[in-house]
């Protein structure tokens, strides 16, 4: 059997026309050249994932795949298959993504159902709703790219492409979220009457903040800030 692997550069321009409003994205080409040169770039992290379980993460540079002085590729000799080519050369099959390890600076969310709570001083049932935006991006802080790694295996899934809309749904979803379910747990645990609200407007905010970092911490995400 003829094989084609024409590849011997992996890379993708988050600033170009095809990288506009990309989060993540699977290169096309499952074949590659052991000499195959890779290009990360700044604020980037390539993702080599062999057989959908061992992945190794790439930083930002340039590598040359298998030259173990620059390459993270070496921990998957033994689960990669080598073969040869009708050039000599020796090749291997594996996906590659690349995450674009972007700041969301303004995500606005707001309650489109309200927040239900029976205020007993008054004998009423309140609806209570909230907006603002909060900020976060892809916990890679360490620079170890495991984190990344979760990103991939917990949120991308199977897609080819996440666009920066999904994400954004999808953290405003859990932003919500987690936020009625706070709001409503505080409010009735706390007995805060309607007239309290004001007075106790930090003590929740505080409250939620936390709730909402270690809920995004479960997503690879690191909650920047909250305005309520």
């Amino acid at each position: 059997m003829a094989l084609d692997v024409s590849v011997e550069r992996i890379a993708f321009d988050p600033l170009g026309e095809a990288g506009h409003n990309v989060v993540c994205y699977r290169h096309p080409t499952n074949d590659f050249s052991c000499n195959t040169n890779l290009l990360v770039a700044p604020n980037q992290v390539a993702l080599f994932v062999n057989e959908g379980d061992e992945v190794v993460p790439f930083l930002p540079g340039h590598h040359v795949l298998f030259e173990s002085n620059n390459s993270p590729i070496g921990k998957l000799r033994k689960a990669i298959n080598l073969f040869k080519g009708n050039d000599g050369k020796s090749y291997f099959h594996t996906t590659v993504y690349f995450v674009n390890m972007v700041h969301y600076k303004k995500i606005l969310f707001g309650t489109v159902n309200p927040i239900q709570y029976e205020d007993s001083s008054i004998s009423s049932i309140l609806h209570l709703r909230a907006n603002g935006s909060f900020g976060c991006h892809i916990d890679n802080d360490d620079m170890t790219g495991e984190n990344v790694i979760r990103f991939l295996r917990e949120i991308v899934g199977t897609r080819a492409v996440l666009t920066t809309e999904e994400l954004e749904d999808k953290l405003r979803d859990r932003f919500v979220t987690v936020l009625t379910t706070t709001v409503a747990t505080i409010m009735e645990e706390e007995h805060i009457s309607l007239l309290k609200i004001a007075t106790k407007y930090e003590y929740i905010s505080n409250i939620v903040k936390e709730k909402m970092a270690a809920a995004f911490a479960e997503d690879c995400l690191k909650l920047d800030f909250i305005a309520l």
